[in-house]
């Protein structure tokens, strides 16, 4: 028997209390939470009533209750070689239209693969009946649709991709507290998971799969970047996000072409060093070019939008944030997904130093970056890319150099392009109780301090913006 003693708001617990009672399912347990303030007769009363119930557990002699293993959970995740090609498909969980370029990469690969829609209001109310509502709300969001996509599909067999993290972040438990949910659902055996770790989100992958996704993200990111930069001014209302719609569903339909391609390691190379990109570059300037006979001329100060990668990525949880600092008379600038892609790949160097073969490998995916850009910068003056390096370098002076994690992009790429005079202010968001949108938000406080940066910090929790703290925003950004 046990009490498990936590603190409200607790981040950790919102997911380790969720563990603690799948291993004591059957027994007996209480959960005690304080802030430190309360009087004490509430916790008396919970006390009595556990001790309680388990005098009555230990007078029923009933049949012992074996305990859930943990450590067995944890270890039932399968890897890309043991999936079935054939009979499961895999399901990309929504984090902005990236999930589309992703579930393309792997359909070209010889996957079944379905990138889910993005959430909605029944999504969060599916997944608050399986979550306490204290975790990040990303979790309750994915998991919803997870458990949507398995009612409406009752004879599917599927595979979750539900990447890990290093850390202490949340992020690094959500296939954990999904799997004891899809497992109390009845439904393990048909819904598997696969949870790549950061230290080799590709493991088991195809190196042209990897290839063609990291020059798919960036496309992506590029082409986003293109309508925030046109749709403020564009002389033609709805032009850009037409523009927008037809060339992100062609990128897509490229992707899906290239098995042939992506199997030839030769023929990979040759199209990162020939800068063709699998057609991806000839696409971008044609974008490029039509976004550019829709822009206007007016001037607009520039609002970078950062912070924790899943809640901007995705409309519904930041309620739309882009599209009303836009009504507002601002250009937003956005965090791009393929960053983070770049940051990892800097945090394993710092464990591993690079080799020979891993520093040509470095070379090949600037190759892709800057030959990207380059095409979608032919008529649209969008900034060049920032590197990792520049980044962290930018962040130190608010956050030690060994503390990995998001902070580190959301302070960096903010100080960096703020230094060079890119941006008018910051927008920084991130779901409730988030550690690493808490951390930035204070040292966002500094910079202002020191600076001169405007922050805005936002928490979402699935509840819609305060309209009156983006009016007070909007205004002081004009100002």
């Amino acid at each position: 028997y046990s009490v498990y003693c936590s603190n409200y708001s607790c981040g950790p617990d919102s997911f380790s209390l969720h563990f603690f009672s799948y291993v004591m399912e059957g027994k007996p347990f209480a959960i005690i939470e304080t802030d430190g303030h309360a009087g004490d007769a509430g916790t008396k009363t919970r006390i009595e009533a556990f001790l309680h119930c388990v005098a009555q557990d230990r007078a029923s002699k009933g049949s012992v209750t074996s305990p859930h293993d943990m450590a067995s959970m944890e270890r039932s995740v399968c890897n890309f070689t043991t999936i079935d090609k054939q009979a499961e498909t895999l399901l990309i969980p929504w984090m902005g239209p990236i999930s589309h370029v992703i579930a393309a990469c792997f359909h070209a690969s010889g996957f079944a693969a379905e990138a889910l829609a993005m959430p909605d209001r029944q999504t969060l109310q599916i997944g608050r009946r399986h979550t306490s509502g204290k975790e990040c709300v990303p979790v309750s969001l994915t998991l919803g649709r997870l458990l949507e996509k398995l009612q409406s599909d009752p004879a599917g067999r599927f595979v979750y991709v539900m990447p890990s993290a290093n850390g202490p972040c949340r992020f690094g438990l959500y296939h954990l507290l999904q799997k004891i949910v899809v497992e109390r659902l009845g439904a393990a055996d048909r819904c598997r998971f696969v949870s790549p770790n950061e230290s080799d989100y590709f493991a088991g992958l195809p190196s042209g799969l990897t290839t063609l996704l990291l020059a798919g993200s960036i496309a992506q990111d590029l082409l986003h970047d293109a309508l925030l930069y046109v749709r403020p001014t564009e002389l033609h209302p709805g032009a850009a996000d037409e523009i927008y719609a037809r060339r992100t569903a062609e990128l897509y339909a490229l992707i899906d072409l290239q098995h042939r391609a992506i199997q030839s390691r030769a023929q990979v190379v040759t199209q990162v060093v020939t800068g063709r990109l699998f057609g991806i570059r000839r696409l971008l300037q044609t974008a490029s070019a039509e976004f550019a006979a829709i822009h206007g001329d007016g001037v607009l100060p520039v609002v970078q939008l950062v912070g924790e990668i899943y809640v901007r990525n995705d409309a519904f949880a930041n309620d739309g944030v882009i599209a009303k600092l836009e009504a507002r008379g601002m250009r937003v600038r956005f965090a791009a997904v393929n960053e983070w892609f770049g940051y990892v790949d800097y945090c394993n160097q710092q464990i591993d130093p690079p080799g020979r073969v891993e520093r040509v490998i470095d070379l090949l995916k600037e190759r892709i970056r800057h030959g990207a850009w380059e095409a979608i910068a032919k008529h649209i003056p969008l900034p060049k890319p920032v590197s990792v390096i520049d980044i962290a370098d930018a962040a130190i002076d608010y956050i030690a150099g060994d503390v990995g994690g998001e902070t580190v992009l959301t302070l960096g790429w903010s100080l960096h392009n703020w230094r060079k005079g890119e941006i008018a202010a910051v927008v920084n968001v991130g779901p409730l109780e988030c550690m690493p949108t808490r951390i930035s938000e204070s040292q966002f406080f500094h910079a202002a301090e020191r600076e001169g940066l405007p922050t805005l910090t936002l928490t979402f929790n699935g509840d819609p913006l305060a309209e009156d703290v983006l009016d007070n925003f909007a205004f002081e950004v004009h100002a």
